[in-house]
């Protein structure tokens, strides 16, 4: 958003870890004291906000959740693969605020966040059959 006079810039930066993400911080703040270098008059402000978070230090802490969701993904003859997220999820902040594990799991859900969102049927009764099998596994 901005007008002749003013702007104002929203970033959202994202990384795997939490020390690299802080150097892009600094990054921004140094670029921010360059550019009011550049313009005397002018004035360059940096707030950063800590918003998405990264779950895999509370999953490696806390290996139970995966450990639960892979079994019953077995038992139930599913073929799950483990992909890396750098967060963003009701699950991240779960694991980051709250020290609970929670990994992403399916929906059936396609092109999210899209106009051309989808949901498969079959996939969505697969997610429930897991999260009830998760479940049970996490119960013995």
């Amino acid at each position: 958003n901005g007008t002749s006079t003013e702007l104002d810039l929203t970033l959202y930066l994202r990384d795997f870890d939490l020390d690299q993400l802080n150097r892009r911080i600094e990054a921004l703040k140094s670029l921010a004291k360059t550019v009011e270098a550049l313009y005397p008059h002018g004035k360059v402000a940096v707030d950063a906000k800590h918003v998405y978070y990264n779950m895999a230090l509370v999953a490696k802490n806390k290996p139970f959740a995966m450990d639960n969701l892979l079994a019953a993904g077995k038992e139930l003859g599913m073929e799950l693969k483990s992909e890396l997220i750098r967060g963003g999820t009701d699950g991240a902040r779960m694991a980051n605020e709250r020290n609970i594990p929670c990994p992403n799991i399916f929906t059936g859900g396609h092109n999210l966040h899209s106009r051309f969102e989808w949901a498969a049927l079959p996939a969505m009764e697969d997610a429930a059959r897991l999260i009830l099998k998760i479940i049970e596994v996490g119960a013995r």
